[in-house]
C-alpha cells in the first residue's frame, strides 16, 4: 500500500496505531478494510457517534447511499470538532450532485461505487502521509513550545496589537491560562504599558501596527515598563521585534529591571547632588549645552539665574555644619517648589545655586528670582533664621557662548552682592 522512501518504514509502524470507522459501508468495502486495516471498526448510524467518542478515530468511510441528510449532519458536528479527522464519503454515481449539494464541510476523499481496490488504497496512502505529517508538525510544535516556554524572556506574536500566541513567562506575568485568556481581558498590549517619561508608551494601536511603532525607535529606547500580575509590581522590559509578515511581529521582551534600577542609581550618583538631591553641576552643564542647542535652533528665550546664600560660612560657624546641611536641603527644596517642572535647578557648588529657564525672558527671569528670593526670606524669617540670598540673572544672547552666558549671571551675582545683598541683579 505505501510507497518505497526513506519514510516508508516509519509510516509502516505508524499505520498500525492509525484507526478508521466506516459508517453503513457495503459489504465489500468492509471486507477490504477488515482484511487491510488492523484498527478497523463498522458501525450503524445510530451507533457512529458513540462509537466516534469512543475510540477517536483518524479517517471515517460513510457510505452516502442512504439516510444522506442525517449523514450529512453527524459529519459536520464532527468535522466542527475535530478539523483532523478525515473525512472519505462513498455513494452511487447518480448520486453524486446530491451528495456535493449537501456537503458543505470539508472532505478529503469521495469514492463511487463500486469502490475500486486501487483507488481505494492510492487514497489511504494519501490520506496517511497527510496524517503523518500533521502528527509530525503537531510533535514539531509541541517540541518548539516547549522550548520558548523554557525562556524566561516573555515572547509573543503579534497581529498589529493583538497577541496571537505567547510562551508561558508571557501568561505567568499576566496571571492567565493561554492567550484566549489574555484577550478577554480586552486590553490591548499596548494599555498595559506604563506612561513615563522614560519609557515607550503607547495608546491602543487599533488603526496601528505595533511592532513599527516600535521599529521607527533606536534600540535602547524600545523599553517598556509593565506591572508583575502576581506582586503587583513594575518591571522594565527590552523589547526586541522580529517582523514575520507586513502586519505579524515575534517580540521578545527581556527583564532588564535590575540593570535598569543599577543604573538609575548611578545616575543619580553621577547627576544628581547627594546631599539636596537636586541636579549637580556635571549634569547641568550637560543639560544647559542642550538647552542653548534648542534656544540656537528654535529661537526661544532663555535665560540662567545664579545665586547663593549670603554669608553662608558664619551660619556655619554659629549653627554648626549639619545645621548649614539642612539649610541648603530646605533652600533648595524652596527653589524647587518656585520654579516650572520644566525649569532646570542645580547645585553650583558649596552655597551657590543655578536656575536654567527656557522660553523665559531676561524680564521674567528676573521675577522669578525675586519669587524665589522672597519665598527664601519669608521660610527663614519663621525659623527666626538670618538667611537670605542674593540673584544674579542673565539672558541667553544672539553671540553668547555657554561660558560667556555663565559669566554674565556670575558678573550679575557679584553686583548683588557688592550692592548690600539680599537682592536680584539682572545683566545688562
Amino acid at each position: 500500500m505505501l510507497e518505497s522512501s526513506s519514510e516508508s518504514d516509519i509510516l509502516n509502524v505508524y499505520v498500525k496505531y492509525l484507526k478508521i470507522l466506516s459508517i453503513e459501508v457495503d459489504e465489500n468495502l468492509k471486507e477490504t478494510l477488515n482484511s487491510n486495516i488492523i484498527n478497523h471498526y463498522n458501525t450503524s448510524l445510530k451507533r457512529a457517534k458513540e462509537l466516534y467518542t469512543k475510540i477517536s478515530p483518524h479517517i471515517i468511510f460513510a457510505d452516502m447511499s442512504v439516510n444522506l441528510q442525517q449523514k450529512a449532519e453527524l459529519l459536520r458536528k464532527i468535522k466542527r470538532k475535530d478539523f483532523e479527522v478525515e473525512l472519505v464519503l462513498v455513494g452511487d454515481r447518480e448520486q453524486f450532485f446530491d451528495i456535493i449539494k449537501k456537503v458543505d464541510f470539508e472532505i478529503n476523499g469521495l469514492l463511487l461505487k463500486p469502490v475500486n481496490k486501487e483507488q481505494l488504497f492510492h487514497l489511504l496512502n494519501n490520506l496517511y502521509k497527510h496524517i503523518y505529517y500533521i502528527y509530525k508538525e503537531k510533535k514539531r510544535k509541541v517540541l518548539a513550545q516547549k522550548i520558548i516556554d523554557a525562556q524566561e524572556d516573555l515572547i509573543l506574536v503579534v497581529k498589529k496589537d493583538k497577541v496571537e500566541f505567547a510562551n508561558k513567562a508571557f501568561l505567568e506575568f499576566f496571571g492567565v491560562e493561554d492567550v484566549e485568556d489574555f484577550n478577554l481581558l480586552d486590553r490591548s498590549l499596548c494599555e498595559f504599558f506604563i506612561k513615563n517619561k522614560n519609557f515607550f508608551s503607547c495608546s491602543s494601536f487599533h488603526e496601528h501596527n505595533l511592532a513599527n511603532e516600535l521599529l521607527k525607535l533606536p534600540e535602547e529606547k524600545r523599553v517598556v515598563s509593565m506591572i508583575y500580575t502576581k506582586y503587583f509590581e513594575p518591571r522594565v522590559f527590552m523589547i526586541k521585534v522580529n517582523p514575520l509578515t507586513k502586519d505579524q511581529s515575534i517580540l521578545t521582551l527581556t527583564d532588564i529591571t535590575k540593570m535598569y534600577l543599577k543604573s538609575r542609581e548611578f545616575e543619580k550618583r553621577a547627576f544628581y547632588d547627594e546631599l539636596t538631591k537636586i541636579f549637580n553641576r556635571s549634569k547641568f552643564n550637560e543639560m544647559l549645552e542642550y538647552e542653548i542647542e534648542r534656544k540656537n535652533r528654535y529661537g526661544y528665550d532663555l535665560s540662567l539665574i545664579i545665586f547663593d546664600i549670603d554669608n553662608f560660612k558664619q551660619i556655619n560657624d554659629t549653627y554648626g555644619h549639619l545645621k548649614g546641611d539642612q539649610v541648603l536641603k530646605e533652600v533648595s527644596s524652596i527653589v524647587k517648589n518656585s520654579v516650572r517642572s520644566t525649569d532646570l535647578v542645580a547645585r553650583w557648588g558649596g552655597e551657590e545655586f543655578a536656575v536654567l529657564l527656557n522660553s523665559c525672558s531676561l524680564e521674567n527671569a528676573v521675577k522669578v528670582a525675586e519669587n524665589i528670593r522672597k519665598n527664601i526670606e519669608k521660610f527663614f524669617q519663621l525659623k527666626e533664621l538670618p538667611i537670605t540670598c542674593s540673584f544674579g540673572v542673565a539672558e541667553f544672547k544672539e553671540y553668547d557662548t555657554k561660558e560667556s552666558f555663565i559669566h554674565e549671571a556670575d558678573k550679575a551675582l557679584y553686583k548683588a552682592k557688592n550692592r548690600g545683598k539680599n537682592r536680584v541683579e539682572a545683566a545688562i
